[in-house]
């Protein structure tokens, strides 16, 4: 294993955690950087570049999603005061 694998791990830890915890948006983004990463570990094919953009940007987008919602809840409790 090589030091930069790590971060592999840790996505991958993380999508677990999340997954016990029952938080499943943080659980799919985390899922989806950790496929970012291994597909970006596989040699160049030309399905494999596609695929792991795509496992990006559904990651970026799931990660804003959830920073919207939570930004809306604290809104409408801001207003409720």
């Amino acid at each position: 294993m090589h030091w930069n694998d790590w971060i592999i791990v840790c996505w991958t830890l993380s999508t677990l955690f999340e997954l016990r915890k029952r938080r499943w948006i943080s659980a799919a983004w985390s899922a989806c950087f950790a496929m970012f990463g291994i597909v970006d570990r596989m040699p160049s094919a030309t399905l494999s570049e596609p695929l792991k953009y795509g496992f990006l940007v559904i990651g970026a987008s799931l990660v804003a999603y959830e920073i919207a919602r939570k930004y809306r809840q604290h809104k409408k409790s801001m207003v409720a005061r």
